[in-house]
């Protein structure tokens, strides 16, 4: 019996697979999530130099909780299975704090220098394949694994990942790519929240750059009432978002719900002063953003501890690398100088590693940790999560299309 496979219809086996994973509820799961950004809070206050490289709260706490999940597996077989479904609200109430942060001078200051930070970021996808398609060869892996471990994964994170996958194993047989996709996804994620920081930090020191001046009135602490009006507009653009994106579904170019979050955000800032109805606190802002876009990333990191039981075989470990190496130096190197070589530029920088090699979540916390020390970048605030969110995965798209129309990727 014990050498025996189960089989599917051995009730007994059923029972005690059931009996292999824990089911925690909604409730439960964000309390995991609280306990993980205290976990690392305690912990970058006691490594000064998680602190001094700008590494975010919930990446520190998030590794150690996926060690410690993946240790424990591995002794009892016994997996955690979570309730993450507050993190689609939560990443709503972040854009719309984003958007309820953002004035019409800010917008028009920023707009050029969001182009620009595009511009970047178009021949960076090309160059993240190009890389991925050149280690497969060299690796002697398939043209369309190389794809996988570009910007399939490290652009577009999981859902991107699992959506190739299906479509290389059925046109190309392509074995073991849910695999690999998921386990690029998970620790890009891991490495993409561990780089920002670091080279903000490091461009901050070797240019001598200075921060930024707190903005005007962020002496004022919140207080019941400032939360409570902050907190109705961030539900009123949580609330409006997804309707108007369901209700423009059908157009020829959709607008996700995120999107319409932050745009209804910035009608709201923008009006509601103007017509004496309200006004946005920027401390109370900053504050419960943080708390939505930490709580979220929390969340994410939960949800590896699924995939980083996968592990990394050694050819994905030394691309994985290469491709974060390369994305640092294009960040030094490339978006740095082109975006103006001041703070604001140094914290761009940040951002797009973030992105580049993990997700937005990751970007938008690295770049939170570096202002937390050198003072606010609104404009920064405004550019990741536009360019991140959005802008990149039209861009992924584009690119991966054309990838996919060359000869090696036709079906034989």
């Amino acid at each position: 019996m014990a050498s025996g496979r189960r089989r599917p219809d051995d009730r007994a086996g059923v029972a005690g697979e059931r009996q292999m994973s824990w089911k925690l509820d909604s409730v439960t799961t964000l309390l995991m999530a609280v306990l993980i950004l205290l976990l690392g809070a305690a912990i970058n206050r006691r490594v000064g130099l998680l602190a001094r490289c700008n590494i975010p709260e919930p990446v520190t706490g998030g590794i150690v909780f996926v060690a410690l999940v993946s240790l424990f597996f591995s002794v009892s077989g016994h997996s955690i299975v979570l309730d993450p479904s507050a993190r689609g609200p939560l990443l709503l109430a972040f854009f719309s704090t984003v958007g309820l942060d953002s004035d019409w001078t800010l917008l028009r200051r920023g707009g050029p220098r969001l182009l620009l930070f595009l511009s970047l970021i178009v021949p960076y996808v090309l160059l993240q394949n190009l890389i991925g398609l050149g280690l497969a060869w060299v690796f002697d892996l398939p043209p369309a694994m190389g794809l996988l471990t570009g910007s399939i994964t490290l652009v577009g994170g999981y859902g991107s990942g699992e959506a190739y996958a299906q479509r290389f194993l059925d046109q190309f047989n392509l074995q073991g790519a849910e695999e690999v996709a998921m386990s690029m996804a998970t620790f890009g994620l891991l490495v993409g929240g561990l780089t920002g920081g670091p080279v903000a930090r490091w461009l901050m020191k070797r240019h001598r750059l200075p921060g930024a001046s707190p903005a005007a009135g962020d002496h004022e602490r919140p207080d019941g009432a400032r939360v409570l009006v902050t907190l109705a507009l961030v539900l009123a653009c949580v609330a409006g978002g997804p309707a108007l994106a369901q209700q423009f579904a059908d157009r020829a170019f959709e607008v996700p719900a995120f999107v319409w979050c932050l745009l209804i955000g910035v009608l709201l800032r923008n009006t509601g002063p103007r017509l004496h109805l309200f006004r946005v606190h920027g401390p109370t802002l900053e504050m419960l953003s943080a708390l939505f876009l930490s709580l979220f990333l929390a969340l994410s990191m939960l949800s590896l501890q699924r995939w980083a039981q996968l592990g990394l075989t050694l050819p994905l470990l030394l691309m994985l690398v290469i491709q974060t190496g390369v994305a640092t130096l294009y960040a030094i190197r490339v978006c740095f100088r082109c975006m103006g070589q001041q703070y604001d530029a140094a914290v761009l920088s940040a951002g797009f590693c973030g992105f580049m090699v993990g997700s937005t979540a990751t970007a938008v916390a690295g770049i939170q940790a570096v202002t937390r020390h050198y003072g606010p970048s609104p404009l920064a605030f405004l550019i990741v999560p536009l360019v991140g969110e959005f802008c990149v995965s039209l861009v992924n798209a584009l690119v991966l299309t054309g990838f996919l129309s060359l000869p090696a990727f036709r079906m034989p």
